[in-house]
């Protein structure tokens, strides 16, 4: 009898360590398998920039702005500063792309912590193994929210360090002393380091010292090193820590992100295209709604609904519990409500709110507890096997899309949501396109354009020896025919995109939607100059007008220093040449090719008339009509800079 009560006591501990330990394994497996994020080498650079400003030395990141000039100087990097000392005791040495993998395998270590802690949270509530591991595994299988476990150190992170901050004042709740309350401050505040957010933990402290008249002496020292803690963590603040809470809190209610983006940013949302200062009130509750699993939402609907009208579980007043369902809730309520009030400026989804994650799971767990613990047992059967196979399905569905998982829509969505609303919101398909490219391409140096994809900030995913070989520059600027072009679908309707002069040869689908697509040039019916023209004339600097026939990059034409509208190209095609269409590759100086103008002639001497012609693609125009002998080519645009050609492609019919 004994032993089979040591057994029961034992076997569950063996089964949900089993679990961890291949959660680990997986995570160790994974980390680096999603593309780099914009944001990710932007955080790199802050924990340099960090370093330099504690330091004092400059030397190993010249190029890098001094802090008080540092666009995102009020984010801190308090939870993931251990990377930069990591980074210095190795004396700065390691590739970017090192740096990138060890930052995000410690995203990805924070995150199995918090998981742990939130099993420990639930199994001490409820006394319940099944129901602890259910709450667990509803927390990791969050598809939007997973990928980014691994990539994005704030919204995720900020929610591991919203649960250890939980943990620690559970763990003070229960024992109250001195090691706790230091825990607390510590924790709390690089919480608070990671999202200012965190500042709504203010709330259960607040009920603490109100509830327990006889924790308030420790509660006060947990606050007084929690200010300490938080002060040394950002030493943006050194000089000024009431003006940086002050900034930073403006920063995230109101529209700041206008300002640093000229409003230039627009987002698909609900098959239109709005400002991102300018979203729809319901943008965050609707968001939440598409892509959170359809059965942890009527979880926490249920659970939350249980705990707040006295039904279900209780747990004695004394015991510390309602802080947590109480504090959740008001988070809950506060964003939810808040957001559509205040009206910040929001971001591609709803990852700055993933936070509320922990309100969503915390309140489903305790409907998940409460039907374990039902009397009735179809009712708890059912639902359990229910639960089991939601969780089922969108674990399959996961493994499917990675390692993009995160374009999950919930199945009351997925068919309609994807032209309606953003796909690869992190872009990092392109990561894959790179690869592909570095695989396939017999190219020493791959010459690539970058069409929304994002690519300056996806190379530090590849070895630096592989980087080393891309050549890569904006679509809307192309200076040189680039052989590829890496186009992500993120923010755009439909599955069908084009670029004149180029044939798309590989894409990435997932659930029937494009998210990356590599073009390749094809050059059908480009035209030899030395075949199809017979010369070349320039009304300024005509003796080096043949430059804009040569494929030499560095020989450019260029027209007077003040540009004069009336400056003029013309070019003498050989006899039976049918040109369809023109590419015009600009030179160093202001773009030009928006402004140009066309003539045609017989003879080349009179009878000049306008060519009506389309703007084709970057660089291109296509001709409504057949062009005659002569081409004559004249910009109009109002730049005082010199007009510059570097390179004109004919294609037609020779």
């Amino acid at each position: 009898m004994k032993m089979t009560k040591n057994v029961n006591k034992v076997l569950p501990l063996l089964i949900f360590a089993a679990f961890f330990a291949v959660f680990l394994m997986i995570g160790l497996k994974i980390f680096d398998d999603y593309g780099p994020v914009s944001e990710e080498r932007n955080q790199i650079d802050a924990g340099h920039i960090i370093w330099a400003y504690i330091t004092g030395d400059k030397s190993h990141f010249p190029e890098l702005p001094d802090l008080e000039n540092y666009m995102n100087r009020y984010y801190g990097q308090g939870a993931t500063f251990i990377t930069v000392i990591l980074e210095a005791l190795f004396g700065f040495r390691w590739d970017v792309n090192r740096v990138w993998k060890v930052r995000r395998l410690w995203n990805f270590l924070c995150f199995f912590a918090a998981a742990v802690c939130f099993f420990w949270l639930v199994k001490k509530r409820y006394k319940s193994y099944p129901a602890a591991f259910l709450a667990v595994l509803n927390l990791i299988l969050i598809p939007r929210m997973f990928p980014e476990v691994f990539y994005n150190d704030r919204d995720p992170l900020f929610l591991s360090w919203l649960i250890f901050s939980f943990c620690a004042l559970m763990l003070f709740l229960r024992k109250s002393n001195i090691f706790t309350a230091a825990l607390l401050g510590v924790v709390t505040a690089i919480t608070i380091n990671v999202r200012m957010f965190g500042f709504i933990l203010i709330l259960p402290m607040l009920l603490i010292f109100l509830k327990y008249p006889e924790k308030r002496r420790l509660l006060i020292a947990s606050v007084i090193i929690f200010a300490v803690c938080w002060y040394v963590l950002n030493p943006i603040a050194w000089k000024n820590p009431f003006g940086t809470i002050s900034t930073s809190i403006v920063h995230l209610t109101t529209r700041q992100r206008m300002l640093d983006t000229q409003g230039s940013t627009t987002l698909l949302f609900a098959g239109k295209y709005f400002p991102e200062q300018d979203l729809p009130w319901y943008y965050l509750p609707l968001w939440i709604l598409i892509s959170t699993p359809v059965m942890l939402l009527c979880m926490f609907l249920y659970g939350g609904t249980a705990c707040f009208t006295g039904k279900g579980n209780q747990t004695k007043s004394d015991s510390g519990w309602h802080i947590i369902d109480i504090s959740l809730t008001a988070f809950f309520v506060l964003f939810i409500i808040g957001i559509p009030i205040l009206r910040p400026t929001l971001y591609s989804g709803w990852r700055h709110f993933y936070f509320l994650n922990f309100s969503f799971v915390w309140f489903a767990a305790y409907g998940i507890d409460r039907l374990l613990k039902s009397p009735n047992k179809w009712m708890k059967t059912g639902v359990i096997l229910l639960e089991c196979a939601s969780l089922l399905i969108t674990l399959t569905g996961m493994v499917k899309a990675h390692p993009y998982e995160g374009i999950y829509y919930n199945p009351l969505f997925r068919a309609s949501a994807p032209d309606n609303f953003e796909r690869d919101m992190g872009y990092t398909s392109t990561l894959e396109c790179l690869e592909y490219l570095a695989k396939n391409s017999p190219d020493e140096k791959i010459e690539v354009m970058n069409a929304n994809a994002f690519i300056p900030f996806s190379l530090i995913g590849l070895p630096k020896p592989v980087r080393e070989r891309f050549s890569t520059i904006d679509w809307k600027i192309q200076r040189t025919p680039m052989k590829y072009v890496i186009f992500n679908y993120n923010n755009q309707q439909g599955n069908e995109q084009k670029f004149p002069y180029y044939a798309a040869v590989y894409d990435i689908q997932r659930n029937g939607t494009k998210l990356a697509e590599i073009f390749q040039r094809t050059n059908n019916g480009l035209l030899d100059p030395g075949q199809a023209i017979e010369s070349v004339t320039a009304s300024v600097n005509n003796e080096i007008a043949s430059f804009i026939l040569s494929e030499e990059s560095s020989e450019i034409w260029s027209g007077a220093e003040q540009h004069d509208p009336e400056e003029t190209i013309t070019i003498k095609l050989k006899e039976g040449v049918l040109p369809e269409s023109l590419e015009l590759f600009p030179g160093d100086s202001a773009e030009a090719s928006e402004s140009l103008i066309f003539f045609t002639s017989a003879d080349g001497k009179s009878g000049w008339q306008e060519l009506p012609a389309e703007k084709y693609g970057t660089n291109g125009w296509m001709f409504a009509n057949t062009p005659e002998k002569y081409i004559r080519i004249q910009s109009c645009s109002d730049t005082t800079d010199p007009w510059q050609i570097r390179q004109v492609l004919l294609y037609g019919k020779p």
